[in-house]
């Protein structure tokens, strides 16, 4: 068995596996940043670790909100980078096993998609990948902007 969190955003369940979750914070101010790809809100400040915001309602084509002291960042990695999730609740941990997944048959433009539905007794999940959330060129530009952000950083200090 396998066990995933479980959040919701819009009154829509996801999960991630629970091995990809660092962390859950309460939301913070999002410091915004020029000359990022618009599927990321901006950059927090995690105990000296500059981490990106993934706008999580772009990328599920959810209405967009401000966010509130009620939200929550999930915490986590994607490959080499950690990525922090705005979510509206945190709902805990679900048990599953690999054959309650379906994959999404959506195609991405770089060939997978970063969802799978997990059907349980109560309904189904989303289940979401973070290591499949940005493309190459996002990754890149992305990684540009967090090296601006650390040398600002540095100069503060």
């Amino acid at each position: 068995m396998s066990q995933l969190l479980a959040f919701e955003i819009d009154n829509r369940q996801f999960g991630l596996p629970l091995e990809m979750v660092l962390r859950i914070v309460q939301a913070v101010e999002v410091t915004q940043v020029p000359d990022i790809p618009e599927t990321i809100l901006g950059l927090i400040n995690i105990h000296g670790s500059i981490t990106p915001v993934l706008n999580t309602r772009r990328k599920f084509g959810l209405p967009e909100r401000p966010l509130t002291l009620t939200d929550h960042f999930v915490i986590a990695t994607a490959a080499d980078q950690a990525l922090a999730l705005p979510v509206d609740s945190v709902q805990g941990l679900v048990e599953y096993s690999n054959d309650q997944l379906v994959p999404l048959q959506e195609e991405l433009s770089h060939g997978q998609s970063p969802l799978s539905i997990l059907r349980t007794a109560d309904g189904m999940v989303l289940v979401y990948d973070p290591r499949l959330a940005l493309s190459e060129d996002e990754k890149s530009s992305l990684a540009t902007a967090i090296q601006q952000a650390y040398a600002l950083y540095d100069q503060g200090n």
